[in-house]
């Protein structure tokens, strides 16, 4: 019989069979299946599922990548983290994360924050422009979609009008302005996402992406 064939020169390749039509039909279907001989009921699927286990062996059989290791403040970012908890924040974002990318040797726009006029003009002297205006509140994470991005600000009179529309905006009898952020433009390049979150049946996961309005 096959099996005995299969038996017989019995070595590390793998054996598949392809049996046309319904294999429960098919006598010796079963004592296949008994001896972990996979079955197909088309060649296509066959070849397919032989060229799947060639690219796994190529995946367990090519060597190890290098791991780079860089200079990071682990205490920091541990210490940023712990505060995120004990505050019962579900995220991390603003000036925290911006510290995290920092303390991991990832470079920043340059940023400062204002909730008065004075500020705003004081936080102008340390910036060039043109800038980024974007509402301080912490409760809004995406910005862009509630009107809390403003772009390409060149002087201080654009600035200044876009401060009064963010205060506007974003206070009320019942809502404190939160301030804004004012960061240096950055031209080029390519706007992406990442972050972060510990998942209990995943683990760790990390997510990467188009940032911005693509979010």
């Amino acid at each position: 019989s096959v099996i005995d064939k299969v038996m017989m020169y019995k070595n590390d390749k793998p054996v598949l069979s392809c049996l046309m039509g319904s294999p429960g039909g098919i006598p010796g279907a079963d004592d296949l299946i008994k001896n972990n001989i996979p079955i197909y009921t088309f060649p296509e699927g066959a070849a397919k599922g032989m060229a799947a286990i060639m690219q796994y062996r190529k995946i367990r059989k090519r060597q190890d990548g290098k791991i780079n290791k860089f200079n990071v403040d682990k205490s920091g970012v541990s210490l940023l983290i712990e505060n995120a908890r004990k505050a019962n924040k579900n995220t991390i974002i603003g000036d925290d994360a911006l510290a995290i990318l920092n303390a991991y040797g990832i470079g920043i726009v340059k940023s400062v924050k204002a909730k008065t006029e004075s500020e705003l003009f004081e936080a102008l002297n340390n910036l060039a422009f043109p800038v980024a205006m974007k509402t301080d509140d912490p409760a809004i994470l995406h910005k862009t979609e509630v009107g809390g991005v403003i772009l390409n600000l060149n002087n201080k009179d654009s600035v200044l009008n876009s401060f009064n529309q963010m205060k506007s905006k974003f206070s009320g009898p019942n809502q404190d302005f939160e301030g804004v952020v004012l960061q240096e433009m950055v031209t080029d390049g390519v706007e992406t996402i990442i972050g972060m979150n510990s998942d209990p049946f995943n683990g760790s996961l990390m997510m990467f992406g188009l940032g911005g309005v693509q979010v």
